[in-house]
């Protein structure tokens, strides 16, 4: 995913509070800038997040022999919202699986924040691979 034309965003996920003039906080925050430029702020625990980059690109030699279906990856995302491994949970064929892992890249992951701490975590990214 390129970086946004903005240069930052600030993302409040599900759960945080929104901020009134005057009002002070207590709680503690988790905000890390990503190698995108993105800046993340949150208050509340959640596992890691996907934003979602380029699709999957279906491959001819499989669209050719009729293999189609879902391929489900598991994401290990560092504190700093870095892929550090893939595996293939499931995949219909070998070709599918390349195929998601090589979209990947082009993806960003927000970190997993776990009592105001970014903390590596683990995600489920699904890629559906089907003729149109």
């Amino acid at each position: 995913m390129k970086t946004s034309l903005l240069p930052v965003i600030f993302l409040f996920l599900a759960g945080c509070a929104s901020f009134e003039p005057g009002a002070q906080r207590t709680e503690t925050h988790a905000a890390v800038r990503l190698p995108n430029g993105l800046i993340v702020v949150t208050d509340s625990d959640h596992p890691p997040f996907a934003l979602p980059g380029p699709d999957a690109p279906y491959p001819e030699e499989a669209k050719t022999r009729g293999v189609h279906g879902q391929v489900s990856v598991e994401v290990s995302v560092s504190s700093r919202g870095l892929v550090t491994d893939v595996r293939i949970i499931s995949s219909p064929d070998e070709s599918l699986s390349n195929a998601a892992r090589k979209a990947l890249p082009g993806w960003t992951f927000l970190p997993a924040v776990q009592g105001g701490n970014l903390v590596s975590g683990k995600i489920v990214v699904k890629f559906n691979f089907e003729a149109k």
